[in-house]
Order: structure tokens, then C-alpha cells, then sequence
């Protein structure tokens, strides 16, 4: 698993140093890094926010862009491989031929190696997926408030993933494990997102 990921990673590096990217909210999120680095004071790359990738990329600008474009891939190889696991988890039979489609369809290749957020948001999502595998409610839940600090839209797996924590046989255990799973992945969202309220 883990030689997998690293085919995975090192499949992304060649192109990591050929700037941010061609969509400007990569060089929104690059600018807004260097503004935060710079005075200390949080800034949005654009609305609503996208705080968690903003704020981890101001902890490692320096102005070249392939620092910012490691981050993404070493991001979008911890997804793929999160997504392997759920897979193995559910006993799928072909683990790595799965999880290596997804971590070369191109919308997923090209913006591994790019500072976007898309596939930070996606990456938490895979990580959270694999908690409800494991029925794990609460640290799915602050997986997918991470996703949700990502990309706020990334709140629209709250209703599959707490369909699919369910258990059968288990009513009570079941309310509570999704209470669990909803309240963590609102506070952690929450919490994510108070830079930008107070700002």
C-alpha cells in the first residue's frame, strides 16, 4: 500500500515547479498565502472562504510555486491512498487498479499539481469516507469538517456519509453514531470557518 502511494506521489512531481496553475483561484490562493505570511493577519483568496488551504499554505510560502504544488500532491497521494484503504476495508477485489483510476483521471491528475483547492476538499472527503467504513462517527466527522474548511460545498456528504454510518439491527447506536458524526462535522466546520466570520 504504502510503495503504492509513493507510485502515486512521484507520478505527480515532474510538473509541480510549472507554476500554480492555470485557473486564477490557484494564483488567488498563492497571493493571499504570501499577504498572511507576510502580516500575520487572515485574508480570504476569495468568497465564501477556503480557510484550512489558505492558512496551511501561508505556513509554507516562500514564493516558488512547486512548495505550494508539493503540498497538493502530498495531499491528493494521502486521499488516494485513504480511498485504497476504504476500498480494501469493503473487500474490493482490485484495490489498486481502482484507486489508481482515480488518481489519474485527469481533473484529479492535473490539480494534484496545482495550488487548488478541489483536491484538498476531496482528499479530507476520502479520508472521511474511510472513518464511515470503519464507523468511525467522530473522527469522520472532523475529517469532513476539514473537507468542509477545504471547500464548503464539501457539507453536501454530510447526507450519504451519515446514511452510510447506519448499521443494520442498531436504532439507538445508529441516532446516536450519526448525532456523533453531524455535530463533530458542524463544530469542526464551524470552527474552521471562524477566521472568516471575525474577519
Amino acid at each position: 500500500m504504502w510503495l503504492f502511494a509513493l507510485g502515486i506521489f512521484l507520478s505527480r512531481l515532474p510538473f509541480l515547479s510549472q507554476g500554480y496553475g492555470l485557473d486564477g483561484d490557484s494564483w488567488s490562493v498563492a497571493i493571499v498565502a504570501r499577504n498572511i505570511a507576510m502580516t500575520g493577519n487572515y485574508e480570504v483568496s476569495r468568497f465564501p472562504g477556503y480557510p484550512v488551504q489558505e492558512l496551511i499554505c501561508s505556513l509554507f510560502y516562500n514564493g516558488t510555486a512547486w512548495r505550494l504544488n508539493l503540498l497538493t500532491a502530498i495531499i491528493s497521494t494521502i486521499g488516494v491512498l485513504f480511498f485504497a484503504l476504504t476500498l480494501k476495508a469493503w473487500k474490493f477485489k482490485y484495490v489498486f487498479l481502482a484507486a489508481a483510476a482515480l488518481a489519474f483521471v485527469p481533473i484529479i491528475y492535473i490539480n494534484s499539481t496545482t495550488t487548488i483547492d478541489y483536491v484538498w476538499a476531496l482528499s479530507f472527503i476520502l479520508i472521511s469516507l474511510y472513518c464511515v467504513a470503519r464507523y468511525n462517527a467522530i473522527l469522520a466527522g472532523i475529517f469532513l469538517g476539514l473537507a468542509i474548511g477545504c471547500r464548503i460545498t464539501s457539507g453536501a456528504m454530510l447526507v450519504p456519509f451519515a446514511i452510510m454510518i447506519l448499521q443494520t439491527g442498531e436504532r439507538r447506536a445508529n441516532i446516536i453514531r450519526v448525532l456523533k458524526f453531524a455535530g463533530t462535522t458542524f463544530v469542526t466546520g464551524a470552527l474552521l470557518y471562524y477566521p472568516v466570520y471575525a474577519k
